[in-house]
């Protein structure tokens, strides 16, 4: 791998990172409203064209380095994800079809992409510690956006939040938010 291909990627993961951020904002301004936008659309599709971008790079990688069952399971991976972006968009599309495969399109996605960071995680590249700590960024938060994106396609309202800027103590901020132990204690056994 070259010089060259290392600047790409790298480049590639500022212009994702500055996307998502951009679709957070957006999103905290208008809650879920964002789905109804006009331009919701083309932001989706942008985000997932630069995840794939990144995930080839990432793969190529990989394979450069002999991680072969990152590199496998990463082909995986992508096969669900792009599965999940065919069924997701044709479904922003009005195609009426694809509502039968919504649900088991997260699902798939969901457990690949925890597969997939797992092998990160625990393979020959947890050597890299960038790579290890990628894994199991991705295993956490991947893991639980896709949760929580299944739970809303199937009806469900979950309670869901980020804070992309506290770092890693951010108990205080949690512990703040109304109601955050009024649910689990106010359930009961029937």
């Amino acid at each position: 791998m070259n010089r060259s291909l290392y600047s790409f990627a790298i480049f590639v993961s500022v212009v994702y990172i500055v996307v998502a951020l951009i679709q957070s904002v957006i999103y905290f301004q208008l809650g879920r409203e964002t789905y109804s936008l006009d331009s919701f659309k083309a932001w989706f599709a942008l985000g997932n064209l630069l995840s794939f971008l990144g995930l080839a790079l990432f793969l190529k990688y990989c394979h450069y380095r002999k991680y072969l069952l990152v590199f496998r399971t990463g082909i995986v991976t992508a096969v669900a994800a792009l599965f999940q972006f065919i069924v997701v968009f044709s479904a922003l599309n009005g195609v009426v079809a694809t509502g039968t495969y919504y649900v088991p399109a997260y699902v798939l996605a969901l457990v690949t992409g925890m597969i997939f960071s797992a092998c990160i995680m625990f393979s020959e590249t947890r050597k890299r510690f960038w790579l290890r700590l990628a894994g199991l960024f991705s295993f956490v938060v991947g893991s639980s956006r896709e949760m929580i994106t299944a739970m809303k396609a199937v009806g469900g309202d979950p309670k869901y939040t980020e804070y992309p800027d506290a770092g890693h103590n951010i108990w205080d901020r949690v512990t703040k938010q109304p109601g955050l132990l009024d649910w689990p204690f106010a359930q009961k056994r029937d």
